[in-house]
């Protein structure tokens, strides 16, 4: 507990912390006026997918390892039918 203390976790802080879960124990769902519009919702879409392709676009050029893009969603293995790319290790390197 004196390594606790002294980290900074206090009585204070675990009160605090025991009001935040009683808080959030009695929340509710906010009301109807929290709706999105449907042409809100597809412009929030089409901004966060212009987002990702460009952080896919960098991710690609920052990351060579093959085996580490395709982890990140951003590449896809070499098809069985065409020939193994010559960047692409048979385990991981990291």
């Amino acid at each position: 507990m004196a390594l606790l203390s002294k980290r900074g976790l206090n009585q204070e802080k675990i009160n605090e912390v025991g009001t935040l879960l009683e808080t959030a124990k009695t929340w509710t769902a906010p009301d109807s006026s929290w709706t999105v519009s449907r042409d809100q919702l597809e412009a929030a879409r089409d901004e966060m997918w212009a987002w990702y392709q460009d952080w896919a676009k960098t991710a690609r050029t920052v990351v060579p390892n093959k085996q580490l893009r395709i982890m990140m969603g951003i590449s896809s293995p070499a098809r069985p039918d065409s020939p193994e790319s010559p960047d692409t290790p048979d385990t991981l390197e990291v």
